[in-house]
């Protein structure tokens, strides 16, 4: 009897003396994962070591934030990018228990036990802005694809994109078309006669938003079904060229009268943002949601203007480029395409100091429009004198 106690004493003993034993020295790691940024709903696969098989035995979070968890192998997790994340790193808990409690309408999650692992890089959320994708910094050599090739187009102008989709306007046609970015496939989203001189388009994910450059209307047309409603009737604006969105509002850019006008969307309301004679002939237009990034088709001057308060600054001067027709923002920087020169620019804002590098030189567009980015490439519209094309620059 007297050695069976001695016995369990020398094993509390050893217990206290080293708490991890009797538990699975099997600590989780994650290797990587893929995609390194995407917007809530995508599907990432994570790599790593000593996952469970079991997918509820596995708490995966992003920055946090509880994904569900489809499936998992010892070495790989599927999952999908949840409601609420935001950029940070990735977690995987092994072993734990998560219970969910509910106060009203807000559920709050808490795990115990189980052994976490974290990502040692970020996850980059992405998220429709702008008429782009942005949330990552995207960095473009200048390789260029053609996705759709001469004959399908005649002048695409206005280029958008809900990072699966491009919608394009094309301004001689008039049609509104969709473009499956993973295998280039063209479709019709409205007709040709809906309308006249379609120059400029935008989309929140859910509507597109285009201006028509000879009516002056400014439509809304749901993504999923092509159904087109107008927001904002004729007589309001003389040639509206851009367009881009916050999410909330609509900001337009007229190229006679120079102004910059903002339209809610929920009401179609328009008021002015920067009044006439600041812009000469303003062109292309994007938004990072905090400020507009305006390109002067004929000064070739791009500016900042700050949303809250109007407040202009002289991004680039005059002398760099010769008529900038289409920018946008990956969050980050800008890109601006040139319709006289055909290069396209990129513009670092990002560190502070505004610097310039040309990605496509001189000559290798013949009258693009319009360009946009899905958080991984740019895409540009090129007129191509009556023969447009559709071109990924990587």
């Amino acid at each position: 009897m007297f050695r069976y106690l001695k016995m369990i004493g020398t094993l509390i003993c050893f217990l206290f003396l080293f708490p991890g034993c009797g538990k699975s020295n099997t600590t989780p790691t994650i290797v990587s994962f893929t995609p390194a940024h995407g917007q809530v709903g995508t599907i990432v696969t994570i790599t790593g070591t000593n996952f469970s098989t079991t997918p509820a035995n596995n708490v995966v979070t992003f920055n946090g934030n509880p994904s569900t968890v489809t499936s998992s192998t010892s070495t790989q997790i599927v999952t999908t990018v949840p409601t609420g994340a935001t950029t940070g790193p990735i977690t995987v808990t092994v072993g734990s228990v998560t219970t969910l409690s509910t106060t009203g309408v807000v559920t709050t999650s808490s795990t115990t036990g189980g052994v976490t692992t974290s990502s040692t890089t970020d996850f980059a959320l992405t998220v429709p802005m702008g008429g782009s994708i942005q949330g990552f910094t995207i960095s473009p050599t200048g390789i260029i694809t053609t996705l759709v090739p001469t004959g399908t187009f005649a002048t695409p102008a206005g280029i958008t994109t809900d990072g699966t989709n491009l919608y394009v306007a094309d301004s001689t046609t008039g049609i509104i078309s969709k473009i499956v970015i993973a295998t280039g496939v063209v479709t019709t989203l409205v007709p040709t006669r809906t309308f006249t001189t379609p120059a400029g388009i935008t989309t929140d994910g859910t509507n597109l938003y285009v201006a028509d450059s000879t009516t002056g209307i400014i439509s809304k047309i749901v993504n999923a079904t092509g159904v087109v409603t107008t927001l904002v009737p004729t007589g309001t604006f003389t040639a509206p060229a851009g367009i881009t969105t916050d999410e909330t509002n609509l900001y337009v850019a007229d190229s006679t009268t120079g102004i910059i006008s903002k339209i809610v969307i929920a009401t179609g309301a328009v008021t002015t943002l920067v009044p006439t004679g600041t812009f000469t002939a303003p062109a292309g237009i994007t938004t990072n949601g905090t400020n507009l990034y305006v390109a002067d088709s004929t000064t070739g001057i791009i500016s900042k203007v700050v949303i809250a308060t109007g407040v202009i600054t002289t991004l680039v001067p005059t002398g760099t480029f010769t008529a900038p027709a289409g920018i946008t923002t990956d969050g980050g920087n800008l890109y601006v395409i040139d319709h006289s020169t055909g290069s396209v620019s990129e513009i670092v804002i990002s560190t502070g100091a505004v610097t310039v590098t040309t990605l496509v030189p001189t000559g290798t567009f013949t009258a693009p429009a319009g360009i946009t980015t899905d958080g991984a490439f740019l895409y540009a519209s090129n007129a191509n004198a009556g023969a447009g094309t559709i071109n990924k620059i990587q």
